[in-house]
Parts: structure tokens; C-alpha cells; sequence
């Protein structure tokens, strides 16, 4: 008599649908590290992405919503950054935003 051990899948890891990304073209395109940055992608953090940029020193924290390295937005040309600031203004959760924002 074989005893069987029933196994389960482990449940899949729950994804967003759809909605939750903007890409921005750049006026001012990048190269940085062999690479070249025509656009920058944003998209909404998730409850655990808030909670540990919260948990970094604050003089230290970068936001966890770029597709790019940090490298590459703090060298955005400044039109490109307002309009890639926009749209992380447009993402944050609504508990990050400036008031009034």
C-alpha cells in the first residue's frame, strides 16, 4: 500500500489588470550604460512598495516606479521631468500625495 501525499500548486501571485502604467515619450532622449532611454515607463506602487520606501532613511529613498535607473530620471531634460513628474503625481497613492494636490 503506497500512501499518496496529495500536493497543491502553489496559488499564483495576484496581478492587476490593467491601467497601472504610462509610458512618456521623451523630447530629450538618454543614452546611459550602452543604452538608450527614448521613453520612461511609470507605474503605481503596490501597499508593500509604499510601506518599505517608507522604511528607507529619507535621505536615501527613490521611488520604486520607473523602468529606468534612477540615473537616467535625474538626468531627464526639465521638460521631460515635469512631464514624468506628472505622471508619478498622477500614480501616487492618494496617502502620498501633496495636499491640495
Amino acid at each position: 500500500m503506497t500512501d499518496e501525499v496529495e500536493t497543491k500548486a502553489a496559488p499564483a501571485s495576484p496581478s492587476f489588470v490593467d491601467g497601472r502604467t504610462k509610458t512618456i515619450p521623451l523630447e530629450w532622449p538618454l543614452e546611459y550604460d550602452g543604452e538608450i532611454y527614448t521613453d520612461v515607463t511609470v507605474r503605481r506602487m503596490t501597499g508593500a512598495e509604499v510601506s518599505a520606501f517608507f522604511a528607507q532613511p529619507e535621505e536615501t529613498r527613490r521611488l520604486p516606479m520607473f523602468n529606468c535607473p534612477a540615473e537616467v530620471i535625474d538626468a531627464l531634460d526639465a521638460d521631460d521631468a515635469a512631464a514624468v513628474s506628472k505622471a508619478v503625481m498622477d500614480f501616487l497613492p492618494r496617502s502620498m500625495r501633496p495636499a491640495g494636490g
